[in-house]
């Protein structure tokens, strides 16, 4: 019997042939779509990228703005597609849903990353096609494209390096000879720095020069209010053969400490040549101990001296540490000594009070403020120090703060197990940079006992609490340093609240205690300028000190001049300079000493004149703290 079908249910029938039609229709605007959706997310994944560089670094930062950009949108349009098809819904309504979120998650990941860029000198178009690069740097012409806009837009990390064995190629890992190093060639004309003025002193800066024809040379730096430099050289022939300096300090009123080999103590008053302190010298004695060897050293306004030794006991026939002083007359006496009760609370239950183990003396303006951490036993254990896994293992300590005029007067700020201010559920454990202020307070860097790595800065006065500087940037990614160390490396503070220390790159992080969050990041590559003439770039920054008022910083760096080779070198800034990526060199090695004489030497035939140039310069080296070393 043959089957019969309703008129009416074959003239609803769609036929083969106009269901294809449709479907033809329909294929242009599903590559369309795709196309736009795979663009879309290409430009919210490189934004991303350009944002998150300083985290994840340009890679990673791109593998997790595709991943946001396409892996998560596309897996929760899939999720709400078959959530929609259980209940029944509409095929257009469901492919309207998934479009929504497809691009509502894209345009939320470009704006944020987005919204990151440009912050500081480069340009955000700058830092996208920098980010573009990984991906699209080989496609011809676009990848020459982006990397013109990156190079313009100020991001030079992006510079094609020069062929492998190539002349003009650096290794900034590759020191430089050590033979005497040759005087940086000026080359290019760049141009000027800011203006440099007289007026008021505000900071002086000192240092020791090695020479090529193998004298000691001690050089004096005066900054004043506007920028200008005063320089004063003396010699320190008489004392070369003692050794090399191990530690120059220079106070405010440009009196200088330097300390040879670790054994001998010169003294150099304002105006005046060096001269040798006895009484703080290896062999001399203090009390019952006798000097062996001179670990840390601050000096105040009028010369007044304090000295972190080591030192032989006879009576215990052992070598321990102490701090010793000296008002700047020449004579000395006992500060401190290791193996002093520090509490003496329940040692009549039998207990064995804390004792004093080590000192060391933390980096200091010159201004008569200083800061010094004490080492202690808990009772009479020494567990040592150890600083790697999730806890680190030392002594407790303390910091004492008080002024180098008056060191007997020294008083605890705060020590291990105080709980700060600000940050939940931590306390304090060991001690990095430590900066003591004119009005009181102590800027400090210290570490977790609950999370040995992580750390943040504080500041406290002597009889108050510790409170955490900006408690809200901790652990954000927009703090210009980390919560594990090293955070703040040659830390920096002048009396107004601006801060200078150098982070993971070997730029120099600078800003305000007020505005922690607007610090910016300069000097790395920037011009090295002698005379108004570009002798190399800034390669690293090593040790930042911010003069009073914030707007001059001086710095030891490794200059990269034109035939590669590194040098050290001293630089001023200002804060106009830094914005334009310029230092001016005051020392560099290789160049001819500042202020020196001239030498002749005649022979029967010819007449040669040459002045002595600088073979090593030792200046701002700063105190070596241990958290400063951990990854």
């Amino acid at each position: 019997m043959p089957l019969e079908y309703p008129m009416s249910d074959l003239a609803g029938a769609a036929s083969p042939s106009s269901a294809s039609k449709k479907e033809a229709r329909l294929l242009p605007l599903l590559i369309v779509t795709i196309v736009g959706g795979v663009l879309c997310g290409l430009a919210a994944a490189i934004s991303f990228a350009a944002w998150g560089t300083g985290l994840l670094g340009t890679i990673g930062g791109l593998v997790v703005g595709l991943l946001l950009a396409w892996v998560l949108p596309l897996f929760l349009s899939v999720r709400a597609s078959l959530a929609l098809k259980r209940q029944r819904r509409p095929v257009l309504l469901r492919r309207l849903v998934s479009l929504f979120l497809v691009g509502l998650i894209q345009v939320t990941v470009f704006i944020v990353g987005f919204s990151g860029l440009g912050q500081g000198t480069v340009t955000p178009a700058g830092e996208l096609a920098a980010a573009a690069l990984p991906l699209l740097g080989p496609v011809p012409v676009l990848g020459g494209m982006l990397h013109k806009v990156a190079s313009e837009g100020g991001v030079v990390d992006v510079s094609p390096a020069p062929p492998a064995g190539s002349p003009t190629s650096p290794d900034p890992s590759t020191p430089g000879p050590t033979s005497t190093p040759p005087e940086p060639t000026p080359t290019t004309t760049v141009p000027a720095l800011s203006a440099r003025a007289g007026g008021r002193p505000i900071g002086t800066i000192a240092a020791v020069a090695t020479t090529t024809d193998g004298d000691l040379v001690a050089l004096r730096w005066q900054l004043a209010f506007g920028g200008q430099t005063t320089l004063s050289v003396s010699s320190l022939t008489a004392f070369a053969a003692l050794g090399a300096p191990t530690c120059v300090e220079s106070s405010s009123d440009g009196s200088v400490a330097v300390v040879l080999a670790g054994q001998q103590l010169l003294q150099m008053a304002p105006g005046k040549d060096a001269v040798a302190v006895t009484a703080l010298s290896r062999g001399a004695k203090v009390g019952e101990l006798e000097i062996q060897t001179l670990r840390d050293v601050a000096i105040g306004p009028g010369g007044a001296l304090l000295v972190a030794i080591d030192a032989f006991d006879a009576k215990k026939s052992a070598v321990v540490q102490a701090l010793v002083a000296s008002p700047g007359d020449g004579t000395a006496f006992l500060v401190r000594r290791g193996g002093t009760a520090v509490d003496n609370d329940g040692a009549h239950d039998g207990k064995v009070p804390n004792t004093t183990h080590g000192y060391s003396i933390k980096n200091n303006d010159g201004s008569g403020a200083v800061v010094v951490e004490e080492v202690m036993l808990a009772g009479a254990d020494d567990v040592g120090m150890k600083l790697d896994g999730a806890q680190f293992v030392m002594n407790p300590r303390r910091l004492l703060v008080g002024r180098v005029d008056a060191p007997r007067a020294l008083s605890e700020l705060t020590r291990t197990g105080d709980d700060p201010s600000g940050v939940d559920n931590v306390t304090l454990q060991g001690f990095a940079d430590a900066v003591a202020l004119p009005d009181g307070r102590v800027i400090f860097d210290a570490n977790f006992a609950e999370d040995g790595p992580r750390g943040w800065l504080f500041q406290a006065r002597l009889g108050a609490s510790v409170f955490a500087v900006a408690p809200e940037l901790v652990g954000k990614p927009e703090a210009p340093l980390g919560d594990k160390a090293p955070r703040t490396p040659h830390l920096s503070v002048e009396p107004e609240g601006g801060f200078a220390f150098v982070n993971r790159d070997g730029a120099v992080v600078v800003g305000t205690l007020q505005r922690l969050g607007e610090a910016k990041v300069s000097m790395l590559r920037a011009d090295a300028l002698a005379s108004g003439v570009a002798v190399g770039s800034v390669a690293r920054v090593n040790t930042p000190r911010l003069a009073a008022g914030g707007e001059w910083l001086l710095a030891r760096v490794d200059v990269l001049d034109t035939a590669s080779q590194r040098r050290e070198a001293l630089v001023l800034a200002s804060s106009a300079d830094l914005l334009a990526g310029k230092v001016e060199v005051l020392a560099i090695e290789g160049a001819e000493l500042p202020l020196a004489t001239t030498t002749t030497t005649t022979t029967t035939t010819t007449t040669t004149t040459t002045k002595p140039r600088i073979k090593s310069l030792f200046v701002l080296e700063g105190h070596e703290e241990p958290l400063w070393g951990q990854p």
